[in-house]
């Protein structure tokens, strides 16, 4: 189960591919992540200029486009935290719960944990 979260990491992370609208054609043409917040993406109005590349194979509706992330730049970090905490929770967890298990039988560990 651990693996499966950390092997996930770089899918929550990866930031779609963008389209830019040309000045003079109003043709959708890929460009860089900056230039497409530059433009305005994320904000009242922006979607007339840039929007995300739905068509392209690289997209992936992640965290980083559910919780509107694709212009922070900091974004990396807030996710990374995720997965710290969640790697502290296992730790804790083990070091906390083991010996409760020992005390208390398995079942009913187990079933206080799926209640919570």
């Amino acid at each position: 189960m651990t693996s499966l979260f950390v092997y996930a990491f770089p899918f929550f992370t990866s930031t779609p591919e963008m389209l830019c609208r040309e000045e003079g054609s109003g043709e959708w043409t890929p460009c860089a992540r900056e230039i497409a917040c530059g433009l305005g993406y994320g904000k009242d109005g922006g979607e007339d200029y840039a929007k995300i590349d739905w068509e392209n194979i690289e997209t992936i509706d992640n965290w980083v486009v559910r919780t509107n992330l694709v212009c922070q730049t900091h974004f990396k970090v807030r996710v990374g935290l995720f997965g710290t905490s969640m790697m502290t929770g296992f730790l804790l967890g083990s070091i906390i719960l083991t010996p409760q298990f020992d005390v208390f039988g398995r079942k009913k560990i187990n079933l206080l944990l799926c209640a919570i």
